[in-house]
């Protein structure tokens, strides 16, 4: 009798092991992709085509401050003590007017003063879902993720590409953007509102030309 026990534990036993695939098994072939070789195996995304959750938060500022003051003052005063050839006749020479030599007298002066500053602080959070793209063997990702907002008929895209590595990965497959390498992050956007905040191509050709 116990042997008939022990010889049904082993038959309802085997079935459940993954091994080979078989006709409608409910374990997937092995090596296949998304196989799993144990049922507690690593699910951290490595392949191709998996997703992860980059949480970017993003800050940085940038000031500058530039001033020029440039000045030049020129004078001259100078008395033209030849011009042309004297008559040998005896009479005054033709380029003297009442026996006076003619006289230069120039002054100039030139100065300028410009400056500039610029201010600019930036931020950016939100919580977005990246594709794998290529995984290098040396652990290293490329990541890329898009996305679409559309508000009436302003479209607005927000693009993220970087690098991530592999072991900076949380079980939850999620990584801060501090930690992506090489990480760009563009915003596009594309209608009325777009348009009406940019210059015009003839303003834009006016200021290239315009030289004060």
């Amino acid at each position: 009798m116990c042997n008939k026990h022990l010889l049904a534990v082993i038959l309802f036993v085997l079935p459940l092991t993954p091994g080979q695939a078989q006709t409608g098994s409910l374990w997937p072939a092995s090596g296949s992709a998304g196989a799993s070789t144990t049922l507690y195996s690593d699910r951290t995304a490595a392949s191709v085509g998996d997703l992860i959750t980059i949480v970017v938060n993003l800050s940085a500022s940038a000031s500058k401050n530039q001033s020029t003051d440039t000045s030049k003052t020129a004078s001259v005063n100078d008395t033209i003590t030849a011009l042309g050839y004297p008559f040998t006749d005896g009479t005054p020479d033709w380029y003297r007017y009442r026996n006076q030599a003619p006289q230069v007298t120039w002054n100039a002066a030139e100065s300028w003063k410009g400056g500039g500053k610029m201010s600019n602080t930036e931020g950016y959070t939100t919580t977005i879902q990246a594709r794998i793209v290529d995984a290098m063997p040396n652990g290293v990702l490329r990541v890329e993720a898009r996305r679409r907002y559309n508000m009436g008929k302003e479209k607005s895209d927000l693009i993220l590409t970087g690098l991530v590595r592999r072991e900076d990965l949380t079980p939850a497959n999620s990584v801060s953007s501090s930690q992506v390498a090489d990480l760009q992050l563009t915003q596009e956007g594309k209608g009325p509102l777009t348009r009406n905040s940019s210059k015009g191509w003839l303003t834009t050709f006016y200021e290239f030309i315009n030289p004060f």
